[in-house]
């Protein structure tokens, strides 16, 4: 679908789907009280689960892990392979004039996207029938239930009952369609990023108003368009903003933000410890000061706050321990490097 026409969809806040030969529209602009009930059915199901011991998400895990199902190592990845992918985001920033090697960054991206989303959809697959899969799908329901309208706009249960009483196999096929129809984050920031949105955003700053409702209203592809559109101003605003193929790159633009935030995070923390160590005048006229760490984590964390200079030498350091073995620090090549920067001051 062209861009035009999505951003046309979001703008409607409607989901046209086709179901037994009939249109319905799912409308996704709730009132806060809508929002209230959708939660509050959430809350009462959730409640029930508990107390008809229906199994939850850790015990499921556990069974699954125990019959080969699942495996701990499929929860490391969950958990790893998000970190790896932005460090890899930030590999491709930095590779910005290497065309070979970006290329080959993607790969590696992609790979752990595809990945990430196959562990992700069989563990949800795992707790359909778990108290977390069951919440998700009352959810689901009652979002249908305020939110299905027929082809003259008007609702199409009167009341709860009514609904809960409606043909399943007509809901599920609801959800099929309206899950098919869904935007994704890719898809919303390239509307973002792009017209007839543009001009109808910078519209709406004088006039205050978007989607001809007010913002509490506003649909989940709405707010997250509203999100982004506001982020991509930030960004042209900034007096760092890369090239507009960097912005353009979703990837490439995620690595750019992902190294400002270390940066900012390294800088924060370097003044941080040189404040300490400055009220220490031992450390304070030091070369080198070793910091205690109890995690590898802790230690990148030390190890971002040297600036390339540092980091080389510390480098340069370790192959020559490696190579000598034992070496007392006198005869570290940066200290002898010192010594002969001192002789040749005092000539």
């Amino acid at each position: 679908m062209k861009i035009q026409n999505l951003t046309y969809k979001i703008l409607s806040g409607k989901h046209r789907v086709s179901v037994e030969g009939n249109t319905y529209y799912l409308t996704l602009n709730f009132t806060p009280e809508e929002r209230l009930l959708i939660n509050e059915a959430c809350d009462k199901v959730r409640d029930t689960c508990l107390l008809m011991d229906v199994i939850n998400e850790e015990e499921m895990l556990r069974i699954t892990i125990q019959n080969n199902i699942w495996s701990e190592e499929n929860n490391k990845l969950i958990k790893q392979i998000p970190k790896e992918i932005e460090d890899l985001k930030v590999d491709l920033f930095k590779a910005y004039t290497r065309t070979k090697l970006r290329e080959n960054i993607r790969k590696q991206i992609k790979a752990r996207k595809d990945r990430l989303t196959l562990l992700l959809q069989k563990k949800l697959n795992l707790l359909e029938d778990t108290e977390i899969g069951i919440t998700n799908f009352t959810e689901m329901m009652y979002i249908i239930y305020f939110g299905l309208k027929d082809e003259s706009m008007n609702k199409v249960w009167v009341n709860e009952e009514d609904f809960l009483q409606y043909p399943s196999t007509f809901l599920n096929r609801v959800v099929e369609e309206y899950s098919r129809d869904s935007l994704s984050e890719e898809t919303i920031r390239t509307i973002a990023r792009n017209e007839p949105w543009r001009s109808i955003w910078s519209a709406s700053k004088k006039e205050g108003r978007l989607f001809g409702i007010p913002s509490v209203f506003y649909s989940d592809s709405q707010r997250a368009l509203v999100l982004w559109s506001t982020l991509y101003d930030n960004i042209h605003e900034s007096p760092d903003c890369p090239p507009q193929d960097i912005i353009d790159d979703d990837d490439m633009l995620d690595g750019w933000m992902i190294n400002q935030g270390r940066e900012r995070e390294a800088d924060r923390q370097k003044n941080e410890i040189e404040s300490k160590l400055s009220k220490n005048p031992r450390l304070a006229n030091s070369d080198e000061v070793y910091v205690m760490v109890d995690t590898m984590e802790d230690a990148q964390k030390i190890g971002r706050m040297n600036d390339k200079i540092a980091n080389i030498t510390k480098i340069r350091k370790m192959q020559y321990i490696k190579q000598k073995g034992v070496v007392r620090d006198q005869d570290l090549p940066d200290a002898k490097l010192r010594k002969m920067q001192q002789a040749a001051q005092q000539r």
